[in-house]
């Protein structure tokens, strides 16, 4: 078995996304200085909201005005368009968390280099309704995809300690979900894990095991962990 400890690699890729439409960035003069700040010190950036569970690169600025941005003890308020300043934090395994109006707080990884995105609050009610999911208090929603030299992998299965209240489900072709295992995109769901701190073991279609520690679970939130590498 393969154990990968969290780190940005894991939640994030540590890819270069030179095409990203929303980076975040010091210095971006797009963005307004919030309480007269001076670039040095803050981090400047973009949220924005997806309307699927599956493709967050599907995602506009529409309704990302109002939200609160955390990561490392700072907060700060998003813009009309998304766009943000946050003082720069500091630390490892750091991670943002986006909450407000209309959206269910939803955690991704601190990358300089990445798009923060949010889940609608109506496409999470949407999705989990269409599966049969009633999530009790208590609980929040990994949703991760996995990835074998950079490329999305099928068929891989997970399972969560400590245990779900609901099974795992996946993306499907063309369109929907499936409970069998990773289509396409390599997408996985995991609702129902009880808040704090949590573990996954991915199997791939080939008898290959691998553990991810130490996965934050926020009560009623989704956590992100996008491009997991598979050995």
């Amino acid at each position: 078995m393969k154990i990968l400890a969290l780190s940005l690699c894991v939640l994030g890729g540590c890819t270069d996304q030179a095409a990203d439409d929303y980076p975040v960035a010091i210095g971006d003069q797009n963005v307004p200085t919030q309480n007269g700040a001076s670039d040095a010190t803050m981090l400047r950036g973009r949220v924005c909201m997806s309307d699927s569970m599956i493709d967050l690169g599907n995602c506009s600025d529409t309704g990302a005005g109002g939200l609160q941005v955390a990561v490392g003890g700072n907060t700060a308020t998003t813009h009309p368009d998304g766009s943000f300043a946050i003082d720069r934090p500091t630390g490892s395994l750091l991670q943002f968390t986006v909450s407000g109006n209309g959206v269910v707080p939803t955690t991704t990884p601190f990358s300089a280099a990445s798009t923060i995105p949010v889940i609608s609050a109506d496409v999470y009610a949407r999705t989990l309704t269409s599966n049969g999911i009633e999530l009790p208090d208590g609980v929040g929603l990994i949703r991760g995809s996995v990835v074998r030299d950079g490329n999305p992998l099928t068929g891989v299965t997970v399972s969560s300690a400590p245990i779900a209240s609901f099974d795992p489900f996946f993306d499907a072709d063309p369109e929907g979900y499936s409970i069998d295992g990773t289509g396409s995109r390599g997408v996985f769901f995991v609702p129902g894990v009880t808040s704090g701190s949590a573990n996954l073991t991915l199997n791939d279609s080939v008898g290959g095991s691998t553990l991810v520690n130490g996965i934050s679970v926020i009560n009623g939130g989704v956590t992100i962990l996008d491009s997991v590498p598979l050995p």
